[in-house]
């Protein structure tokens, strides 16, 4: 047994050795991990006189333990032992270590003891070496025992633990983690860190796991060096939650640690300062805060440092001027404040800095000048003020120049002629001003320029034409002028075009016609003039046309018909003409047409009723007569045909049969033309309406506004005018199956020769020469003198009739509200209601009514009753600020008293006189009382109305990681806490409208390279949720690989580390590359058959690609 045994443990010491272990557990199974049996129990273990033996998960160490449940007979105690089950062998004159956990459960007054055996193999016997009682705590919690021991000869040893329970109720104990160790030997400094890091980031939810009781050498995202230290440590999107352990700076062979994309929070802990071999500290999209320790300063052999898209604060340390040998610093999207530091000059050897979307003030210091490496600047979104360095331009290396949406000023000097490898030029949302040198046409390997919402002006160089690998150009707010130039048809890989809210006048060139690869072209808000060039039906690719607000005349090109991709077509508020092509029945794609403020004619043809993805079609104050077409798609749709000159008859057929449909048709333009005839007295006078067809119309002549009784046919005839026919007449004309619509004839004139046709302003039937009472309400019933009851005072007392329940108040005497003098108050209760003359509201209370304390009954007056009052709150616009609003409306027009009591003692009395609305604004968060009652109704006593509102505070916006669709160049991101959202996308601006504020999802395309995106809600305060994704046209092939691979198309790369992970993100291989030319090129002969992931990183940029090696 002995001479196995020792097989056995030199085969184990090479597996230790291997791995970086010096130390080893001779126990087998010592943390109960394996079991067999049935029952089952515990693998390599002799277990004796146990009442019961539970697998339990209560554990110290891995997922199981042993539960024992102890004999209570002092004959036969429980025992736990390696007899029979496993040989150990301990080296002579040496020092170990026996310690086990454990865990008592037993009642008061129960004696429960321990003892520990160990015996060793003599040859033809065995001698008990050892027997220690071992004191036990029986408080209910885990204890750890631990006993050391000399070895005196080199044998085999096994183990026993004796357990006595001598009383009932019998006890149980619950043991884990025995274990046998040499106390001279050393561990893996490495493992007790990397346990460390994954308890502090709640390690059990990771998307992987480890196996404390397997070699750290089998732990997902971990490669060692030779020494079995840890090399590598790659956590890159794995839920990793928490903060990082200080223990992290344990890991001193470490050269690579990414734990990008998790959800670490806290500090970054000095301690990394201690990991002086390390080359790539990946920290990027977490939520760490505080300061950028000074620490890292000492990494001298660093080449990358990503911290992007976190909430550090702060200035950046001087000591990071100390990286020598730094490549890649990227700090993008956090809350850094300060001066960009002048010490980063110093690192000559940086190809990537980005400090993009910090609070960085100051201007851009000159010293970066001396970044001859350079190839990507990102500084944009900051404070920064000033000008550019001139010698910025003479970074010669640039790929890419990003100082978007800041405030720096200046112009743009010829000398960034000098960047001739540029590829992004983002300038936009700045103070910057003048015009585009020619030297731009210098830059021709460009395919972003961005220069929108600055204080450019000047035409555009035609050298732009130069620029044949644009694929967005993009000058949307300026103040660019001229006409757009014929070169423009050289960029035939442009996707987008921004040239709205310029200047711009002229001719669309017809050389437009060459951009079939554009998909959006976004000219709205300018001064472009002349017909649409029949060359626009060759953008192929094109899915949005923004033409609106311009000048263009002429009729729509029937070519358009041939955009078979466009989405969205707006060529609203122009000068256009003629008819709408039935060839847009060919757009399969188109979902919005607007062709408002246009003079376009005819009808709309039937087949763009037939488009299945229209979701809006407009022409408001057009010129539409004619046919409007069915709308049979299942979409729901919207259909603003606003003054128009359609009729019942061209709308009918369509509102009756289309499908989801919304017709937003009235008003149309009136029919007929306005006629005015002076006729004499007795002549016959004839109007009629034409220009109608439909069967079902039905016709109401008015005169001054008034219906004509009986005059419902379309001709009107008055056989012999009198005076009383002097006026103006129309006609309302509707149709009961088009309801949504009242078409009306134009005003007919009539006037009697000789005779004055003084008008009735008021409509009350009394001229306004005879009229005392010139604004009578309509309906009302007036007096000779064109009054009502209610605009008379008989007594002259100041009080009307209606309200003046004194009516013969003597001439000259003052009088209360209701119009009764002193002298007309008296004791006398002429009512008999119990209330006297001179307080008596009402006078005449019928017999037997109950009154209130001024003599009325609820009959009597008006009183307010809940539904004449609406009450309504409006949240506040963020946490913490006073702003709320609550608004009282009122449908009784009399005085109104309202009192509100709220939060923090508000209390507030309001008159509202004549029915107005009440509009209380500044309010706090809280719940808020409001008691209504009529003046008149608090007079008599009648109940008040009571309403309780909440004034609330906007939910949290909360969103969750971007999710990327790289085949559809899409991303999408669920959120929540708000209706409505905007999301940019560099310069895309993309809206959403929610019903509530639950979780929605916001899906929206991507962009080629960079994409800066930044979601927010409609209130400031909830933030704006911020992040950085790249998109990139990487190839790779062959596919399955031999022996050599190939990623072709990712130019924007340089000097990029290149990591290879199985299905099981284990890494396989990690290394830097050179990209030369866009294309990688590796051999990978040594990888085993099967699937693997490539990760491409540069600096911020980051490519994955799946492959199979065969």
């Amino acid at each position: 047994m002995l001479k196995n045994y020792t097989k056995l443990l030199f085969v184990a010491t090479i597996l230790f050795s291997l791995n970086g272990f010096s130390q080893a557990n001779y126990l087998t199974n010592f943390s109960f991990e394996n079991w067999s049996g049935n029952p089952e129990t515990p693998d390599n273990w002799s277990i004796t006189n146990a009442n019961d033996i539970i697998k339990s998960s209560d554990a110290t160490d891995g997922n199981f333990a042993l539960g024992l449940g102890l004999n209570n007979t002092l004959a036969n105690q429980t025992t736990l032992s390696t007899w029979n089950t496993s040989v150990i062998s301990l080296t002579s004159n040496a020092n170990h270590t026996f310690s086990f956990d454990y865990k008592i459960s037993t009642e008061t007054g129960n004696n429960l003891s321990a003892y520990l055996d160990i015996v060793k193999d003599e040859g033809s016997y065995t001698i008990q070496y050892i027997h220690e009682f071992i004191p036990l705590e029986s408080d209910g919690a885990w204890h750890t025992y631990t006993f050391d021991f000399d070895t005196d000869t080199e044998e085999d040893y096994a183990f026993e633990l004796i357990f006595r329970a001598n009383t009932n109720p019998a006890s149980s104990i619950i043991v884990d983690n025995l274990q046998v160790l040499d106390d001279d030997a050393t561990t893996n400094p490495d493992r007790d860190a990397l346990i460390a890091l994954y308890n502090a980031t709640d390690g059990d939810n990771w998307t992987v796991s480890w196996d404390f009781n397997a070699d750290i050498s089998t732990w997902p995202g971990l490669t060692l060096n030779t020494e079995g230290r840890v090399r590598t440590l790659v956590l890159d999107s794995r839920n990793l939650t928490g903060e990082i352990p200080a223990e992290i700076g344990n890991l001193t062979e470490l050269e690579w640690i990414d734990l990008g994309r998790n959800n670490l929070t806290g500090e970054i802990p000095a301690q990394f300062g201690n990991l002086l071999k390390l080359e790539r500290l990946n920290l990027r999209t977490n939520q760490l805060t505080g300061n950028v320790p000074s620490e890292l300063g000492k990494l001298s052999n660093l080449e990358v440092l990503l911290l992007n898209s976190n909430n550090l604060t702060g200035a950046l340390p001087i000591e990071l001027g100390n990286l020598s040998a730094i490549q890649q610093l990227d700090f993008t999207l956090n809350q850094l404040s300060g001066p960009i530091p002048v010490f980063l000059g110093n690192l000559t050897s940086l190809t990537y800095l980005s400090l993009y979307g910090n609070q960085l003030t100051g201007t851009i210091p000159q010293e970066l000048s001396n970044l001859t490496n350079l190839k990507s600047l990102v500084l944009g979104n900051n404070d920064l003020t000033g000008e550019i360095p001139s010698q910025i331009y003479n970074l010669t290396e640039l790929l890419e120049l990003n100082i978007f949406s800041t405030n720096i000023s200046g112009t743009i000097p010829p000398e960034i002629g000098n960047l001739t490898k540029l590829v992004f030029l983002r300038l936009g949302d700045t103070q910057m001003s003048g015009s585009i040198p020619s030297e731009i046409g210098n830059l021709t390997q460009l395919e972003d320029l961005a220069l929108f919402r600055s204080n450019f002006f000047g035409p555009l160089p035609q050298e732009i034409g130069n620029l044949t690998k644009l694929e967005k150009l993009r000058l949307d707010n300026n103040n660019f002028t001229g006409s757009l130039p014929s070169s423009i048809g050289n960029l035939i890989l442009l996707k987008e075009i921004g040239l709205r809210d310029n200047n711009l006048s002229g001719n669309l060139p017809s050389e437009i016609g060459n951009l079939t690869s554009l998909e959006n072209f976004y000219l709205s808000n300018n001064q472009i003039s002349g017909s649409l060039p029949a060359s626009i039906g060759n953008l192929s690719s094109i899915k949005s046309i923004w033409f609106g607000s311009n000048n263009f005349s002429g009729s729509i090109p029937p070519e358009i018909g041939n955009l078979t991709q466009l989405e969205l077509l707006i060529l609203n508020t122009n000068e256009l003409t003629g008819t709408i092509p039935s060839e847009m029945g060919n757009m399969s794609n188109l979902s919005t047409a607007d062709f408002g403020n246009n003079t376009i004619t005819g009808g709309i043809p039937t087949e763009i009723g037939n488009l299945a993805q229209l979701r809006a079609f407009g022409c408001e104050n057009c010129s539409l007569s004619g046919n409007v077409p069915v709308f049979s798609s299942s979409l729901s749709k919207n259909v603003v045909l606003k003054n128009n000159n359609l009729t019942f008859g061209d709308l009918d057929n369509s509102i009756i049969n289309s499908v989801n449909t919304a017709f937003n048709i009235h008003p149309q333009r009136n029919l007929n033309n306005e006629e005015e005839i002076e006729l004499d007295l007795g002549d016959e006078a004839t109007i009629a309406v034409t220009g109608l067809s439909h069967s079902n119309n039905q016709f109401q002549w008015r005169k001054d506004g008034t219906n004509l009784i009986g005059e419902t046919n379309s001709t009107l005839i008055i056989n012999s005018t009198t005076v009383n026919d002097i006026g103006v007449y129309d006609c309302v004309i509707i149709n009961p199956n088009v309801p949504s619509l009242t078409l009306y004839r134009n005003s007919f004139t009539i006037k009697i020769n000789g005779i004055d046709g003084e008008g009735d302003d008021d409509n009350d039937g009394i001229k306004n020469s005879n009229d005392f009472c010139p604004n009578t309400s309509p309906g009302a019933s007036v007096n000779q003198n064109g009054c009502t009851e209610s605009q008379l005072d008989d007594d002259n007392d100041g009080v009307n009739n209606t309200n003046d329940i004194c009516p013969n108040t003597p001439n000259g005497e003052s009088v209360n509200r209701f119009g009764c003098s002193e002298s007309q108050l008296s004791d006398i209760d002429d009512d008999n209601d119990g209330v006297p003359n001179d307080i008596d509201v009402c006078k005449n209370t019928p017999v037997g009514a109950v009154t209130g304390d001024t003599g009325c009954s609820y009959q009597d007056i008006l009183v307010p009753k809940p539904d004449d009052v609406i009450a309504k709150a409006k949240s506040t616009s963020c946490p913490d600020t006073a702003n709320g609003i609550l608004t009282v409306e009122f449908k009784v027009n009399q005085t109104h008293i309202v009192s509100i009591t709220g939060p923090n003692n508000f209390s507030s009395n309001y008159t509202q006189q004549n029915g107005s609305t009440l509009l209380v604004t500044d309010l706090e968060p809280g719940t808020y009382t409001i008691i209504v009652n009529s003046e008149i109704g608090l007079l008599v006593g009648a109940p008040s109305i009571e309403f309780t509102l909440n004034i609330e505070t906007p939910e949290e916006f909360t969103s969750g990681k971007t999710v990327i669709d790289y085949t559809a160049k899409k991303a999408s991101v669920v959120v929540s806490g708000s209706k409505n959202y905007e999301v940019l996308v560099n310069n895309n601006v993309y809206s959403f409208q929610f019903e509530n504020d639950g979780n929605q999802q916001l899906s929206f395309p991507l962009d080629k390279g960079s994409n800066l995106i930044s979601i927010e809600t409609d209130k400031i305060c909830q933030g704006v949720y911020n992040d950085n994704v790249m998109v990139n046209n990487a190839i790779l092939s062959p596919n399955p690989v031999g022996e050599g691979l190939k990623v072709e198309g990712i130019e924007i790369m340089s000097n990029a580390q290149i990591l290879i992970t199985n299905l099981n993100g284990v890494t396989v291989l990690l290394e830097n590359k050179q990209i030369t030319n866009g294309t990688l090129e590796m051999n990978i002969s040594n990888l085993s058959p099967g699937i693997y992931m490539l990760t491409i990183i540069d600096g911020e940029k980051e490519i994955n690609l799946k492959f199979v090696k065969k």
